[in-house]
């Protein structure tokens, strides 16, 4: 009898712990996307304010007035935030992010590989 009961007790127990595990990974999806979201928010306001012409041409106000500076200095802390972004985005597993979010880690992804690779094409013109 006690080993029948012990039986029925360790089925409700496994019964609620195979209910709750998708809600685990679907709240470890959620705080996945949120820290991706965040990281991806800093992205955006650090690369619009690197070029407020950018900032202004999509309707943003607080960069009116503003120009983008090209100036060595600027453009050597722009290459060093991207580095920054590029290494913090790798740390990403898209396997644990929405699938809309993965997808949008990509994008960023190849963007800031894009830029990683113009900024210092641009510098070496600039030079000439």
């Amino acid at each position: 009898m006690k080993s029948d009961c012990t039986a029925k007790v360790s089925a409700v127990v496994l019964s609620l712990i195979a209910l709750c595990l998708p809600g685990v990974s679907g709240f470890a999806k959620q705080t996945a996307d949120a820290e991706y979201e965040a990281v991806a928010d800093e992205y955006i306001k650090g690369y619009l304010a690197a070029r407020p012409l950018e900032g202004t041409a999509l309707g943003f106000h607080e960069y009116d007035g503003k120009i983008t500076d090209y100036s060595r200095l600027a453009l050597d802390a722009e290459l060093s935030r991207l580095r920054r972004f590029d290494d913090r985005l790798i740390k990403f597993d898209p396997a644990k992010l929405s699938l809309r979010q993965s997808i949008d880690l990509r994008i960023l992804q190849a963007a800031v590989k894009k830029e990683l690779f113009v900024i210092p094409w641009f510098t070496r013109v600039q030079s000439i």
